[in-house]
């Protein structure tokens, strides 16, 4: 077995004190579900449109966008005369709860449904207005979560297609509230940690060589 040369025994000491808080898994877990309010049909006239809602258990890699399925959309009428017309508000809501720490919440968009829709056609479109981006903070974790597409497209009822509303999801690290050092003392800085590493390092080398 090789044993570890002077400079790799303070390599190792230092990285270690430095990077031993980045050792631990980043991939966060956690709940998400969907709904949409007042209701998840949205009808007028003979047509409707229907948000089939998603929910589940996943994961997402720290700092890395991940794509959550958060409804499709289909649509119905039986108009063939004179088209149903749409104009609609309506809320696209997510609920989080973060495996961690089990701490849950809520982020809400708004939309609206405009357009005309017939037996054979559809023209209607789903709109989100400003913040299509929205965040929220689970115990030690940042939630971020973007809706896309801001506009889509509705497909005519009998369409082999439907529309999929995404969650763009960001996990982050939640700003921690700043304390004050302890009375009769500073906080250490991290220059000073890493200095104190290497003294603590250079300390073993020299045990190491007396042996």
């Amino acid at each position: 077995m090789k044993r570890l040369t002077p400079c790799g025994l303070v390599t190792t000491a230092v990285l270690l004190m430095l990077g031993g808080g980045r050792l631990q898994a980043d991939v966060i877990n956690f709940q998400y579900k969907w709904s949409v309010l007042p209701s998840s049909v949205i009808a007028n006239g003979t047509g409707s449109a229907s948000f089939a809602v998603l929910d589940g258990t996943t994961n997402a890699e720290r700092g890395v966008t991940t794509a959550i399925d958060a409804a499709t959309v289909t649509t119905s009428s039986s108009a063939t005369g004179t088209a149903d017309t749409f104009n609609a508000p309506f809320s696209l809501k997510v609920d989080l709860t973060d495996t961690a720490s089990g701490k849950s919440g809520n982020l809400s968009f708004s939309g609206s449904l405009t357009g005309l829709l017939d037996a054979t056609s559809s023209t209607l479109t789903s709109t989100f207005s400003e913040p299509v981006t929205q965040w929220l903070d689970l115990g030690t974790n940042r939630y971020t979560v973007t809706i896309d597409p801001v506009e889509a497209s509705l497909p005519a009822p009998g369409a082999q297609v439907s529309t999929l509303l995404d969650g763009l999801i960001t996990v982050t690290d939640a700003p921690q509230p700043t304390t004050e050092p302890p009375q009769g003392g500073n906080a250490p800085e991290p220059s000073s940690l890493m200095l104190g590493g290497t003294a603590l390092a250079m300390l073993l080398v020299r045990r190491w060589r007396r042996k």
